[in-house]
């Protein structure tokens, strides 16, 4: 190695660098010392400043904590955007459907009316009354009608066939026809208990029609207009 000479502000100092230590050291005066080790202090310190700025950064990022972002946030949105999506239409519903048959179901099913509610219904008596007893049931009497009896056929036979049929004694009046019939009809008034006894078709001769008879009454507007004009003589 090379001998150098250091010149300081009175030119008196030398260096001598010695090799076979491995170090260099510096011979130098008090006062350059003092300025050297100022000037590498100042070296050192810039040089070590951005390592300890490098440093400083990896600690605060070690120390700040990661915030974890979760996955699993549930989006409603989303949600009703893919039910809507899921949605069919009526024409796909019609079209991937199956048709499925009735299944015939052989059992028998009753069928009831409903009750009656009314909850002041009659009663009507059963036991049969003594002739000779003064406590005994009006009797009422409802019209029926009967058709295409012989002409030759007298009112006297009519009633003796339904006394003998059904032990009652009815009344007959003949039914004028506007036109001529080949037969004739009548009105016979029958008790209305036994109304039932009469509308029996075994209780009739083959041939003879009988069904309740109905009266016809007229509109109430025409009686009001005839009752005016009787009353005004219009």
């Amino acid at each position: 190695m090379k001998k150098g000479r250091y010149l300081s502000e009175d030119n008196a100092s030398d260096i001598n660098q010695i090799p076979t230590s491995g170090s260099i050291v510096h011979q130098t005066p008090l006062r350059s010392c003092h300025l050297v080790n100022h000037q590498s202090s100042e070296s050192e310190n810039i040089m070590r400043s951005p390592l300890t700025q490098i440093d400083s950064d990896d600690q605060t990022d070690r120390n700040i904590p990661v915030a974890h972002i979760s996955t699993n946030v549930p989006v409603r949105k989303k949600d009703r955007l893919s039910q809507i999506d899921k949605q069919l239409t009526m024409a796909e519903i019609v079209k991937n459907g199956e048709w499925k048959n009735n299944i015939q179901d052989n059992s028998w099913t009753l069928v009831q009316r409903n009750k009656s509610k009314k909850r002041f219904t009659g009663m009507m008596g059963k036991t049969a009354s003594n002739s000779t007893g003064n406590f005994r049931a009006a009797e009422i009497k409802i019209p029926l009608f009967i058709s295409h009896v012989n002409k030759e056929t007298t009112e006297s036979d009519i009633c003796e066939y339904i006394r003998t049929k059904s032990n009652k004694i009815v009344n007959l009046e003949q039914i004028k026809m506007k036109t001529e019939r080949s037969y004739n009809a009548y009105r016979l008034y029958v008790p209305k208990h036994k109304l039932n006894t009469f509308l029996d078709g075994n209780l009739w001769p083959e041939g003879i029609t009988f069904i309740g008879f109905i009266y016809f009454k007229k509109p109430r507007d025409t009686l009001l207009v005839n009752e005016n004009s009787n009353k005004y003589n219009i």
